[in-house]
């Protein structure tokens, strides 16, 4: 089962569990639901001190995760969040993968809401993580067997896997014709802003034009209101040089390496 930072809608489940694991030669996720920071927010708030002061009226992501269980039964969760924005907002928090991941099993290991086997796998993931000497020194690799949290962190969000200039330009119905005005300069800046304002940037610029290129009839709202839509669209129509660039990312190479381990 997958847990994907995300509103829960048709759409989230036809990206994550139809979409993007075919795209990516998985096997289909059977159940899909979305959370938000805050719920991991909530779950560490009411399971640890934390070192910034928030607050939330979320429940906890474990507390989500106990109630799918009741409803329906599962062997191995994959949680996928955004790295940015820092998910403690509103401090002074920076965005930190490493120290999202250990949040996220400090919170699971301290929950009272988990059935037993999950409680003990996620105290035995955190303390294999905590004992490392660096982040790096992996000791094996996690597998999905009975009881597991699988953590991918998509950094800086999911929307880097989408980032390349000419393949958006492909996708958009842009390739050899003349950039409209507004079109986003900031593809390769370093330090560079977040994925999602480059690629709403560019939509947007498109959408400018007149006529309006085809791909407006298949998706016809701004980015920000319709995250997994564009996604699937720039997954189903990219180019062989895109395919391969999204193939490559980090977050293609993680998901792959977890999913296709077989169970110990």
């Amino acid at each position: 089962m997958l847990f994907a930072e995300g509103t829960t809608d048709s759409s989230l489940e036809r990206l994550w569990g139809q979409e993007l694991p075919a795209f990516l030669g998985l096997a289909p996720f059977d159940r899909v639901v979305g959370f938000s920071k805050h719920h991991m927010v909530a779950m560490s708030k009411a399971n640890m001190s934390l070192p910034h002061k928030t607050s939330t009226t979320s429940v906890g992501l474990d507390v989500i995760l106990a109630q799918e269980l009741q409803k329906k039964d599962f062997d191995c969760a994959i949680v996928a969040w955004d790295l940015v924005p820092a998910w403690d907002s509103g401090s002074d928090a920076t965005a930190c993968r490493w120290q999202d991941t250990l949040l996220l099993y400090e919170g699971l290991a301290r929950s009272q809401k988990l059935p037993p086997l999950w409680h003990q796998r996620a105290t035995e993931r955190l303390h294999d993580l905590k004992s490392r000497a660096q982040p790096s020194d992996r000791k094996f690799l996690p597998r999905p067997e009975p009881g597991t949290v699988l953590s991918v962190c998509m950094e800086p969000e999911f929307e880097g896997l989408l980032l390349d200039e000419a393949g958006v330009k492909a996708a958009l119905g842009l390739k050899g014709k003349k950039l409209p005005h507004r079109w986003p300069t900031t593809w390769l800046h370093t330090p560079a802003p977040r994925p999602s304002e480059t690629l709403a940037k560019a939509i947007e610029a498109a959408r400018s034009i007149q006529p309006r290129p085809p791909v407006f009839r298949k998706v016809r709202r701004p980015l920000r209101e319709a995250k997994h839509e564009w996604g699937r669209l720039l997954l189903n129509s990219a180019t062989p040089e895109f395919r391969r660039k999204i193939l490559a990312h980090p977050v293609s190479e993680r998901l792959r390496l977890l999913l296709a381990a077989p169970a110990r």
